[in-house]
């Protein structure tokens, strides 16, 4: 039996629209010159594989140590098999294959250099007495999750942050817990939030910010494709380059940020959260990038400064909007990264790849950090580059507190001097 035999055989499926947990049914044809019957009864078996792969595929542009050798680009390519099953076609062609209840929903995502999928496939195998095989054309199915009427409430462990006063003085401590409710969400659904905070510290808690956001875990420094997977928690094995770690991974957690005098912190906790399908089915997006692209990637990551040195680069295709950013965008980007030691790198990233830099973009920036010494780095790192500085400097002067002048005073101010 050639590798070619089943050459010319169609699946044909009842309904490709398909529910994890449900069955997908049809029948196989095949070509007048293969007698099924006869094969059966000499031994051979007939089967059909319903199978789920994840692939990711992504193109980096790497600087090379030698400046008279220009960027390269590599790819890594990965592929994982989240599930297979085979059942035994009977004589008649009919087959019948249930759907696990854990298959994740079919997913198609184009952009940045790179690509990811979630497909499921159908694909009928001829087994020889010998153990020779040979295989049809695979035949895609469209899988949506189960969509549960009623999901439950996702419980976060109370957690523990100590209130410091010049970085050493204990002033106690704050305990912060919270409760997600529904946890299978889709595009435009809302979820609730109910938190609880006790103050054990000699701080009072003048503000508290609390916001549900999806993570992309993603390789340091490199942009990946992914971030819309309904998966969470990709796994990837065998990975081109030696990298074994999961390409794209996804996940949510619920952000409690409180303000104590001068002190800003946080408490992230780690929420279980499952995302329905689109019913829109597979989607192929646009490979270009916008402000709100990036803003929607800041707010879903951990690794915020990463996103800002991606979009910054010059290999980006988001540079096309950020060297048009306007001041009120540059402010709210460097304001989106959660870690404030992250802010001042982040505001320099962009500063640089601005064409028509000026003091009011540092100026907005500036006006929007609430730590002292973040509102200080931000000048002090970017107000010399302003195209405008030795008109406009006395914007950003006038943002700056007392202490702040002081500080900033070399820079900030022409009439001193570095």
């Amino acid at each position: 039996m050639g590798n070619n035999a089943l050459k010319g055989t169609i699946i044909h499926v009842e309904d490709e629209n398909c529910t994890a947990g449900g069955t997908v049914s049809g029948n196989i044809t095949t070509p007048t010159t293969i007698d099924v019957p006869s094969l059966l009864k000499s031994g051979s078996k007939v089967t059909i594989t319903l199978t789920c792969k994840e692939k990711t595929q992504v193109t980096h542009t790497d600087d090379n140590s030698s400046t008279s050798v220009p960027r390269s680009e590599r790819t890594n390519r990965s592929e994982r098999t989240l599930f297979k099953k085979t059942s035994v076609v009977t004589s008649s062609g009919r087959f019948e294959v249930g759907i696990p209840s854990f298959c994740p929903a079919t997913f198609v995502h184009c952009g940045r250099g790179g690509s990811c999928s979630v497909l499921t496939s159908l694909q009928v195998s001829l087994t020889s007495p010998t153990g020779s095989t040979s295989k049809s054309k695979q035949r895609q199915i469209h899988v949506t999750p189960i969509q549960t009427a009623t999901s439950g409430a996702s419980v976060a462990k109370p957690q523990v942050r100590h209130v410091k006063m010049l970085c050493c003085i204990n002033k106690g401590n704050l305990v912060a817990g919270s409760r997600v409710e529904p946890t299978v969400v889709g595009g435009g659904e809302e979820v609730k939030v109910q938190y609880c905070m006790r103050n054990r510290s000699a701080e009072v808690v003048k503000e508290v910010r609390v916001a549900v956001k999806e993570s992309e875990m993603r390789e340091i420094y490199k942009e990946l494709v992914g971030g819309k997977s309904p998966v969470v928690k990709l796994r990837v094995k065998n990975a081109s380059y030696g990298y074994n770690g999961g390409l794209v991974e996804v996940g949510h957690y619920v952000n409690i940020e409180y303000v104590t005098g001068m002190f800003v912190g946080n408490v992230k906790e780690r929420v279980e959260i499952r995302v329905k399908a689109s019913e829109e089915g597979m989607e192929q997006e646009d490979s270009s990038s916008t402000f709100s692209d990036m803003m929607d990637a800041l707010s879903r990551s951990y690794a915020d400064l990463d996103v800002v040195k991606n979009y910054a680069s010059s290999s980006s295709p988001g540079l096309s909007f950020v060297s048009v950013m306007t001041p009120s965008q540059y402010a709210s980007a460097v304001d989106a990264c959660d870690n404030e030691w992250d802010k001042a790198a982040a505001a320099a990233a962009l500063a640089d790849k601005i064409e028509d830099f000026t003091c009011e973009h540092v100026a907005e920036c500036a006006a929007r950090m609430r730590e002292g010494n973040t509102r200080q780095d931000v000048v002090n790192i970017n107000v010399r580059k302003c195209k405008d500085f030795e008109d406009n400097w006395s914007e950003v002067w006038d943002t700056l507190d007392d202490f702040d002048r002081i500080v900033c005073e070399a820079k900030c101010n022409p009439e001193v001097g570095d």
